[in-house]
């Protein structure tokens, strides 16, 4: 592998590690609004890797926007401007606006509640990883899209991901990690 292929494979591992792995336990009663989270900055990360290329202050949400529409199921094109306007009231204020959220009720998702779009968790972590699956194998095999992950990576902006213990000073015979 070249040293640019290690970057992305690395980046894709850490990323289901991190997320793909990590969102499916924090779907319970006391952490579900968390998963919403979640997804939102996963699919913040997945859009800045495939969208590098679109920059300025309104970028953040063109490429959210983009990644959506491309990527996620089909009955999500309805929602992609409500989704950004979500994912900023999630971030900024704490409100779902125009969604009403739960988990445990796939019957329920997408579909209408007092004027207000239900967010299922599980549903919603379904179409993210759906979406991360379509996305890599595009990246495993089209140079144009991993040249775009390599100048995000690459980018102050935005980069790898990488979570695990960090070398420090140690002490002479000291068996800790840290």
């Amino acid at each position: 592998m070249s040293p640019n292929s290690d970057a992305i494979e690395h980046t894709i591992l850490m990323f289901s590690q991190i997320y793909l792995g990590g969102i499916p336990p924090t779907i319970t009663n006391d952490s579900a609004y968390l998963s919403f989270i979640c997804v939102l900055t996963g699919i913040e990360a997945l859009a800045g890797y495939r969208y590098s290329d679109v920059k300025g202050n309104a970028a953040p949400g063109e490429r959210f926007r983009r990644f959506v529409a491309k990527y996620f199921p089909g009955t999500y094109g309805n929602y992609v401007d409500d989704l950004w306007e979500f994912r900023c009231g999630v971030v900024h204020s704490f409100t779902p606006g125009k969604f009403r959220l739960m988990h445990h009720h796939s019957e329920c998702h997408l579909t209408l509640d007092n004027g207000a779009v239900v967010l299922n968790a599980e549903d919603f972590y379904g179409a993210l990883l759906w979406a991360a699956q379509k996305y890599v194998a595009e990246l495993r095999i089209d140079p144009n899209l991993r040249s775009l992950m390599m100048a995000r990576l690459a980018s102050p902006d935005g980069g790898g991901i990488s979570v695990g213990l960090t070398e420090g000073p140690k002490a002479p015979n000291d068996p800790s990690p840290c």
